[in-house]
């Protein structure tokens, strides 16, 4: 049953969900039309969706009294605002929106899977409480969702590469933005993922002197160290060495893997202070 406390949170909540399948509807009928550019309508629509998937969150916050990352419910709804913000401002520097479908579409599915943290009450967590973890965490966390949209771009490209090589021409081949322009979106992505996760990555270290927290041996650090070494090392190949096309989207997906298997072990192997979900 809905509280007064908690049916301000359900309403807005729906009405994200049904902002991003709206929005990944728009985006599966401009595929299957064929319309690689975005129409005013659909910019408009996802600025009103991330707008009101942040005003989901504060509220969220707002009810723990914290920071609303206390579950893996939490983590996929800021998951999916990142998607959402990551992928627009991609599109809106390359003009194309042949992959808004896919992403959007994912949004949806992890918002979806984020209704068990609307009925949380979580004991104070005095981390999560404090302003500049959360503008670490932050950062952080588009850092993360930078790294996973360049690989969802990667695999799609060698998607529309395969099917181009076979010569199995269809709606998504037709639909999607051309091969080079998905490498320079996929090393976009990378390039904001990296830029995100340096900041945090500051910010955190910062942080960690004012609490006396030695983060130097904490599993999570090093693990995060290691995802902006590897991208790092992805950006300097890119331009030093003229890195492109598969060769560069192949690295990008397999940095990706590296990442997200290092995360896992981080989570179910080590004892870190970032434990709190």
């Amino acid at each position: 049953m809905l509280t007064p406390m908690n049916a301000p949170l359900w309403i807005v909540y729906l009405a994200v969900c049904a902002m991003q399948l709206a929005l990944a509807g728009g985006y599966a009928s401009r595929f299957a039309r064929e319309e690689g550019r975005v129409s005013p309508q659909i910019h408009a629509a996802q600025l009103a969706t991330i707008l009101s998937h942040a005003l989901f969150l504060a509220l969220l916050g707002l009810n723990y009294r914290e920071m609303p990352l206390v579950s893996w419910a939490n983590l996929a709804s800021w998951i999916a605002l990142g998607l959402a913000v990551v992928h627009s401002t991609t599109e809106a520097r390359f003009h194309t929106g042949g992959a808004g479908v896919f992403v959007f579409a994912l949004a949806f599915a992890l918002q979806m899977a984020a209704w068990p943290s609307l009925g949380l009450q979580p004991e104070p967590n005095r981390l999560l409480q404090d302003p500049i973890f959360g503008v670490h965490v932050g950062w952080a966390l588009l850092g993360y969702v930078g790294f996973l949209i360049s690989a969802l771009y990667g695999l799609l490209y060698l998607a529309l590469y395969r099917m181009l090589k076979a010569r199995r021409f269809g709606v998504f081949v037709e639909g999607m933005p051309p091969l080079d322009l998905m490498a320079r979106m996929n090393l976009h992505a990378a390039a904001v993922g990296f830029l995100c996760l340096t900041l945090s990555l500051a910010l955190g270290v910062e942080l960690s002197w004012r609490l006396n927290v030695a983060f130097l041996h904490d599993a999570k650090f090093i693990q995060s160290i290691c995802a902006w070494l590897l991208y790092g090392l992805l950006l300097l190949a890119r331009y030093a060495f003229g890195w492109k096309g598969r060769v560069q989207v192949a690295v990008s997906i397999a940095c990706f893997g590296a990442l997200a298997l290092s995360a896992v072990a981080v989570h179910l192997f080590f004892t870190t202070f970032h434990h709190f979900t």
